[in-house]
């Protein structure tokens, strides 16, 4: 993404700011950066960013709650909290009417995944969708700007729908060779797909209030504001959720680095988002039984914070267990 250059200092200076203001957490080849503050994160593979890190606020979740937006991280009504976990972290963001939990869990080397959960507080219920809008740079520097298991080039706007969803979208140059990329999955195992993915000018994008509707026109500049500037959103409709109950989204993320090809997704395998998110899970509980191994050996009281921790890791990993079916 270009930088805007009227906004150059303020987005200098912010960014500045927002990293005394940050929670990090690394492993293996990754490292996850929790923006505490404005609800934002980055992911670097190798120390590469794998999409825009100069303002993590050109990123993140809008939750749709009766037909109203929310940006999570930007609107007052939510109170927004930040923790540690094994293997990962996670944000929380808490109204008078729902809970939204971001939970990052490390699934391999160089993936990561996400598990976004609403939660309806209220005794009625409440229409609830989620987007995910992440601003992608790496394809930028020397096209295509995407690709897709099914498509080699993508240069200007297009949409998928649940009827022709790719496996996944990649954003990575083709040259130089050791370039890194992004893969994000978007079905298989432990995948929740989108309703609707638009590959867009970031621009167009985060100033839709909701929707977007891409036209073959249009490449990703917008003169004279945003040049070259492309940019990935999942929609997950909104559907009436009851109250008291909750609605979970899962998304992969993957890194690639150079040399690397991108990871199939047709049938389930070590590299398939299912095997990865259980593999993921299954290094959570170790790291959980580990920590109670060593609390039980020093015999130290549980604090009510270490025991409330435990009891939602376990909780968040048999909510997984569940989606993961036989």
């Amino acid at each position: 993404m270009p930088v805007r250059k009227s906004a150059l200092v303020a987005l200098l200076l912010g960014a500045a700011l927002l990293r005394t203001w940050s929670l990090e957490v690394s492993q293996d080849r990754l490292k996850l950066v929790l923006h505490q503050g404005i609800g934002r994160f980055s992911l670097y593979l190798d120390g590469a960013a794998l999409f825009v890190d100069q303002d993590p606020r050109t990123s993140g979740l809008a939750l749709l709650l009766d037909n109203r937006v929310y940006k999570l991280g930007d609107n007052t009504e939510f109170r927004e909290s930040v923790e540690s976990l094994p293997g990962g972290a996670r944000f929380t963001w808490t109204s008078r009417r729902v809970t939204v939990t971001e939970s990052f869990a490390f699934q391999s080397q160089a993936a990561v995944s996400l598990s976004v959960t609403i939660t309806n507080h209220t005794e009625g219920g409440l229409n609830t969708g989620l987007r995910l809008l992440l601003d992608t740079y790496l394809g930028e520097t020397g096209f295509p700007h995407f690709r897709t298991d099914r498509e080699r080039e993508i240069n200007g706007e297009l949409s998928f729908g649940t009827d022709n969803m790719p496996a996944y979208w990649l954003s990575r140059p083709s040259r130089p060779p050791e370039a890194p990329g992004l893969q994000v999955f978007l079905r298989g195992g432990g995948v929740t797909t989108p309703d609707r993915v638009v590959l867009a000018n970031w621009k167009r994008l985060n100033e839709s209030p909701w929707q977007y509707e891409t036209s073959p026109a249009r490449n990703f500049s917008d003169l004279p504001y945003s040049i070259n500037d492309s940019a990935v959103c999942h929609y997950y409709e909104p559907i009436l959720l009851p109250a008291g109950a909750s609605r979970t989204f899962d998304i992969l993320l993957s890194g690639i680095g150079g040399g690397e090809a991108p990871a199939a997704t047709a049938a389930p395998s070590p590299d398939s988002p299912r095997e990865l998110g259980i593999q993921g899970d299954l290094r959570v509980l170790n790291s959980v039984l580990q920590q109670l191994a060593l609390k039980l050996d020093s015999r130290s009281p549980f604090s009510e914070e270490e025991l409330r921790l435990m009891e939602q890791i376990l909780a968040d990993l048999k909510k997984r267990l569940e989606r993961y079916g036989d």
